[in-house]
């Protein structure tokens, strides 16, 4: 026999011959209502049991044991652990969460897996389905860093179809190479400054959103950037926490900004392409060279240095110049 009884801050269910008191504080509270409602007495004690609920929906890599959430012998800690809650309560698929702890366990660091429980707590960061975090970094009007003014920091799509092609840019100890699509930027980790009571030091920066207006007077341009947490390095201990240092992280796109330059309403529909549709540096060299050869242009070829994209290019003009079935399919955004 199952029966309930819903009050104005609790509700008190009776099922398989046991009771539950179930205050609207629970973190399942609204689920547990909406399965009496649809009838589905079995999954209730599942759901007011919250260790039980994650160990049957944990995929068996997040498990509770002895009260303390795991991802396998590592706790997890915090505001993941309320987010876990979140996605299973919602019924979302927690492969973001589980791909988003073990990318942080692999980093070599502890001190970084620590400070980064602190970043993404205070920045209140959206995960990937890929496990990693989007964060924010402001440059300057040309897309250079806001520092040395050297380091190129444009989205692939902002760039030229020379730029496309030269593919690579150093400056210094650091790196930017457009990768499968992406401008990918990166320095050797060991030169990123490990000590997060260093505030300002050595390394790729990268902010909350909180932070943006904290930083370079609010001027230049805003970017988002797609951050691996095993390739974090630090979270300074200044600013609550809400920016750090990596050694390596992907643009993903520009932001857009009001004439104040703060991030307006549009900003946050940027599309993130998911992996899936990323395309290879030889696709898209055969892309241009394939237009180049249909429009009759110059052929390229012998000025361009990425190896990838100067072979698909090379391919790409021969068969667009004698009109030949595509080997690749048009990259409709160029």
């Amino acid at each position: 026999m199952n029966s309930f009884i819903l009050l104005p801050n609790s509700l008190v269910a009776v099922t398989g011959g046991k009771q539950y008191s179930v205050d609207s504080t629970h973190p399942n509270y609204a689920v547990i209502i909406a399965a009496i409602k649809a009838g589905e007495w079995d999954k209730v004690p599942g759901m007011i049991d919250v260790g039980k609920f994650i160990n049957d929906n944990g995929q068996n890599k997040i498990t509770v044991q002895n009260g303390v959430v795991m991802y396998g012998n590592d706790q997890v800690r915090g505001v993941l652990v309320d987010r876990l809650l979140g996605m299973l309560t919602e019924g979302f698929d927690v492969d973001p969460m589980v791909a988003l702890l073990a990318n942080l366990m692999a980093n070599p660091a502890k001190t970084a897996i620590d400070e980064f429980y602190l970043f993404i707590e205070s920045g209140k960061m959206p995960i990937t389905e890929d496990g990693c975090v989007i964060a924010y970094k402001r440059v300057d009007d040309n897309y250079f860093d806001c520092y040395t003014h050297e380091v190129v920091n444009k989205p692939y799509d902002l760039m030229t179809k020379e730029e496309r092609q030269l593919g690579k840019w150093v400056a210094g100890s650091v790196t930017t190479e457009v990768v499968n699509g992406v401008t990918v930027v990166s320095m050797p980790r060991e030169k990123v400054d490990p000590n997060r009571h260093n505030e300002c030091s050595v390394g790729l920066h990268f902010c909350s959103l909180s932070y943006l207006c904290e930083f370079n007077n609010n001027t230049g341009r805003i970017l988002l950037v797609k951050i691996n947490p095993k390739d974090i390095v630090s979270i300074p201990q200044d600013y609550n926490n809400t920016k750090g240092r990596c050694w390596k992280y992907e643009i993903i796109g520009s932001l857009v900004t009001n004439e104040n330059n703060n991030i307006t309403e549009e900003a946050y529909t940027v599309p993130v392409v998911p992996a899936a549709a990323v395309v290879t540096n030889e696709h898209l060299g055969y892309n241009d060279g394939y237009k180049d050869g249909r429009n009759k242009d110059p052929d390229l070829s012998p000025l361009i240095t990425q190896s990838d994209y100067a072979k698909g290019y090379a391919v790409g003009y021969k068969d667009g110049r004698g009109k030949q079935k595509r080997k690749f399919p048009a990259i409709k955004a160029d």
